[in-house]
């Protein structure tokens, strides 16, 4: 059961109320875009094995340049940074569509988007690296990654609701424009709000290190785990898609993954609003094992009411996921790199996501959709066992 109380006090702060609604319309494109290329490439090629491609090197794009991103964060403060990349990423959205209207190759489509993946706002990881600056009271801080991760799933409801309606009128295109401009209107709202002035910088020390908090070994256990679990992220979503495609109606997989996004806002308002007797690596296991269960529970789902009516079940474990890992990071973070931290294990969960889309695409060229689902479930535990023996020491507390 949810309990609301948490989560009244933490929007009443002063200033935050605002600032997160900035950062859900700032973070539509999350929702929206990947989906939104893969139905738009999809129907102009007939591939999905090119448009898995493409939306994977979308998240690539987006992975390997987000620590770059942290450590500018931290050394410049956010408002250069999310100035700069509100107006490059509707830009090179922009340009992608342009190739793929124009039946540019693959190749050139592919590097296009891999260029507006790695222009993607840092509207997240601002946010995250926010709450420990403005909030001094250790339970408000487990809360904000709560509702954080909650808002992160918001707009997977939100993104693939509007992408599914748009590709139902056979215009996925718009999608894609209009996760440009939400995007951008977003991170400038952000950039403009007052609370940003009390962000501070890292000290010479910290800025000098190579590999900023990687460094840390916990930190690197937890990113390996991260990449696990978020290729059944991406294997998950490529499997929906292939499931709705097969019945005759791939648009229903917006619907499909809205459904479960708000099974996964359930779960992490849940979280966010207990407290929990079991320490913080222990509850990332357990909501690792429930994730890999629900997406089990759909592998022998047949009908599209049935996928429908079972899918935010399914996925509720996925929001407990994110926010306990949020809050693993946090306590990992070396002083001054906060910021960084949460971009490395962004990378890793966006580099598992690419792998999984890309694989899942692959996949559905050559067998069925719940064959995908089941990979998304074994990529799953993977990471508990991984979790379980890299943090073994702590998940026993």
């Amino acid at each position: 059961m949810i309990k609301l109380e948490p989560y009244a006090r933490l929007l009443e702060a002063e200033g935050l109320g605002r600032l997160i609604l900035s950062s859900v319309i700032g973070r539509i494109p999350m929702g929206a875009s990947t989906l939104a290329l893969v139905l738009f490439l999809q129907a102009r090629t007939g591939s999905f094995a090119d448009a898995g491609l493409v939306a994977g090197l979308y998240v690539f794009g987006l992975g390997v340049t987000a620590p770059v991103v942290g450590r500018l964060l931290d050394g410049w403060g956010p408002r250069p940074v999310l100035g700069a990349t509100a107006l490059a990423y509707p830009s090179a959205l922009a340009a992608v569509a342009a190739l793929v209207l124009a039946d540019a190759g693959t190749g050139w489509i592919g590097v296009s988007a891999f260029l507006a993946g790695a222009a993607l706002p840092p509207v997240t990881i601002c946010m995250r690296s926010l709450y420990p600056r403005v909030l001094s009271d250790p339970r408000a801080i487990r809360t904000a990654y709560s509702l954080d991760s909650a808002v992160v799933e918001t707009v997977f409801v939100f993104g693939p609701g509007l992408v599914a309606l748009l590709a139902g009128l056979g215009a996925p295109i718009w999608a894609l424009a209009v996760a440009a401009l939400a995007g951008s209107a977003g991170t400038l709202m952000l950039r403009n709000s007052r609370v940003l002035s009390g962000w501070g910088r890292r000290d010479a020390a910290t800025r000098r290190a190579l590999l900023g908090p990687l460094y840390g070994p916990r930190l690197r256990r937890l990113m390996v785990a991260c990449v696990f679990y978020a290729g059944g992220f991406g294997l998950f979503e490529m499997g929906v898609t292939g499931f709705a495609a097969s019945h005759g109606a791939p648009a229903a997989a917006g619907v499909f993954l809205a459904l479960a996004g708000v099974g996964s806002v359930a779960g992490a308002l849940v979280f966010g609003s207990h407290e929990w007797t079991v320490s913080p690596p222990r509850q990332f296991v357990w909501a690792l094992g429930l994730m890999a269960l629900g997406i089990l529970v759909l592998v022998p789902v047949e009908g599209l009411y049935a996928f429908g009516v079972v899918s935010p079940l399914a996925a509720g474990p996925i929001g407990a996921v994110i926010a306990s890992q949020a809050v693993l990071v946090s306590e990992s973070a070396p002083k001054g790199m906060l910021a960084e931290s949460f971009t490395w294990s962004t990378t890793g969960v966006l580099v598992g996501v690419s792998s999984g889309i890309a694989a899942g695409g692959a996949l559905l060229e050559v067998t069925m959709p719940w064959v995908v689902l089941l990979g998304a479930v074994l990529s799953t535990l993977l990471a508990l066992l991984w979790a379980a023996l890299a943090l073994r020491g702590e998940t026993a507390a």
